[in-house]
């Protein structure tokens, strides 16, 4: 079963009404302290985010243009003995 209750203000008297609007004054500030810590987050990571992408944009370029070479031919193959092993000693 529901009840709904009904909430009348027309009995609070002065206290009432006044501890209402600071009730809603305190809320409504503190909404707009979170809306301004939340835009001066925003400004300053900004900047720093951009600046670490731009770094690792131009690191990544770096080692694309590294790579994008021929293969180092200084180095020399190695060279090994082996048997070819038939049969059920197979895997």
């Amino acid at each position: 079963m529901i009840h709904i209750r009904r909430v009348h203000y027309g009995n609070l008297g002065w206290r009432g009404r006044l501890g209402i609007v600071v009730g809603v004054a305190v809320v409504l500030a503190a909404a707009m302290a979170l809306a301004i810590v939340a835009l001066g987050l925003t400004l300053i990571l900004l900047p720093i985010v951009a600046v670490g992408l731009a770094i690792a944009r131009w690191r990544f370029r770096g080692l694309m243009r590294r790579d994008a070479g021929p293969p180092d031919e200084s180095g020399r193959p190695i060279e090994i003995e082996y048997t070819v092993v038939e049969g059920r000693d197979r895997r």
